[in-house]
C-alpha cells in the first residue's frame, strides 16, 4: 500500500479497537454490537467540539457587541486598504446608492491609521480584530465590511 493508505488502515484498525469504524466518507460510526469506551470517548469528544463551536460562534457574535458609538458627526468615512478588493466593491456600492463618503487608505496614511485605531479602541473594539473596509457613519464605527443595509440604518438615524 502507499504510505498514506497504510496510515489510514492503521488508523482504522486503531479506531475499531475502541469500537469506532471509519467509513469511506471518513465519518465515524460505532462498530455493530460495540459501544465500548472508545465510542463513548468519541461521543464526549463530539459533544465537546460542538460546545466549543457554539461558544466560538457566540463569542464572535458578541465581538460585534460593542456599541461602536463615538461622538456624532455628519460624515461617512471609509477606512480601507489600497489592495483591498472588498473596499473597492464597497466604494462602488456607496456610489451606486448615492451616499457621499470620504475614503482614507490606512496602509499609506499613518495619521489615518492611528486615528482609526483610536476610534476602534474608543468604540470598544479590540485592536487588530477587524477587517476592512471599516466605516464611520455619523459617529458609529461599523467594522468588517458592513452591509449596505446596515450602513443605511445609521444614515437614517
Amino acid at each position: 500500500y502507499p504510505l498514506g493508505a497504510r496510515r489510514l488502515i492503521d488508523l482504522e484498525r486503531g479506531l475499531i479497537k475502541y469500537g469506532v469504524r471509519v467509513n469511506r466518507r471518513f465519518t465515524l460510526t460505532p462498530v455493530r454490537g460495540t459501544e465500548g469506551p472508545g465510542y463513548l470517548i468519541m461521543k464526549k469528544l463530539l459533544v465537546l467540539l460542538l460546545l466549543f463551536g457554539a461558544y466560538k460562534l457566540w463569542s464572535d457574535f458578541e465581538a460585534e457587541g460593542p456599541s461602536g458609538q463615538l461622538s456624532a458627526h455628519d460624515q461617512v468615512i471609509m477606512y480601507s486598504l489600497t489592495t483591498c478588493g472588498y473596499c473597492k466593491q464597497k466604494g462602488r456600492e456607496l456610489e451606486a446608492a448615492d451616499i457621499a463618503y470620504t475614503e482614507y487608505f490606512i496602509d499609506i496614511d499613518a495619521k489615518r491609521r492611528s486615528e482609526l485605531s483610536a476610534k476602534l479602541q474608543q468604540a470598544g473594539f479590540a485592536p487588530k480584530t477587524w477587517g476592512t473596509p471599516i466605516l464611520d457613519v455619523h459617529g458609529v464605527i461599523l467594522p468588517n465590511n458592513p452591509s449596505l443595509a446596515r450602513i443605511q440604518e445609521h444614515l437614517d438615524l
